[in-house]
């Protein structure tokens, strides 16, 4: 037997997931309410945080039609534009916030030995226009912590040095479903992060290691893609 089904009309619930599709039966003449399957869950992967040295993946779970929270977990191991930075004063003051030949935290030599780190944060996304498929415009309040290890030797003296970073920002960003249902997430932002950072000065020429911390704003942006389920 067979049956014919027509899509009448969406109508909106008493929360956000609880929209329904009327189903008409065209052989009996009835209609059934239908409540569709929505994603609710979704991982991420930020390519940009490559640059940085990061490697890391987000799961994010949507709360209502206007709203998402998402976790991330990951490992680091170089923050690359302090590396490009280094010997450059202006530059460095500006991402890092250090000074000088002597200063630097993540220093370009040839005895520096870099290990995994660690960074992990949390995020919430907000959709003023309400989330159509993971889809639309939104404000993302976050926080990231980051923290890089490494080594490195000062005539026969070793240093085991860190620098690690509190950062909180907003981005504002938008999502959209392109090619094989992959989520795009395209963003730009503004943040500002308190870096922590071991650096080895000279104390009547002796290599002595002293840790700093320096308040320091960012602007940024980004890619993103991810899969819901």
């Amino acid at each position: 037997m067979k049956r014919v089904l027509t899509l009448l009309f969406l109508a909106a619930g008493i929360n956000a997931f609880a929209q329904k599709i009327i189903v008409f039966d065209k052989e009996t003449g009835e209609e059934h309410p239908v409540t569709p399957k929505i994603d609710r869950n979704y991982v991420e992967w930020n390519m940009f945080d490559v640059v940085r040295g990061t490697l890391s993946f987000a799961y994010g779970r949507r709360v209502n039609n206007y709203l998402s929270a998402e976790v991330d977990l990951g490992v680091t191991y170089k923050d690359y534009p302090s590396l490009w930075f280094e010997g450059f004063s202006v530059l460095a003051n500006i991402y890092a916030g250090y000074k000088g030949v002597n200063h630097v935290f993540l220093g370009r030599t040839k005895d520096a030995h870099f290990k995994a780190g660690v960074t992990t944060g949390a995020a919430l996304k907000i959709f003023p226009l309400e989330i159509e498929d993971y889809e639309g415009f939104y404000l993302s309040p976050f926080y990231q912590y980051r923290l890089y290890r490494f080594s490195s030797d000062y005539g026969s003296t070793s240093f085991d040095r860190r620098f690690y970073t509190n950062e909180a920002g907003l981005l504002l960003g938008m999502q959209a479903r392109l090619l094989w249902e992959v989520i795009w997430n395209y963003y730009l932002g503004i943040s500002f992060a308190q870096n922590h950072y071991d650096y080895v000065n000279y104390d009547n020429s002796k290599p002595v290691l002293e840790r700093h911390s320096v308040n320091v704003p960012h602007l940024f942006a980004g890619i993103s893609l991810g899969f819901s389920f």
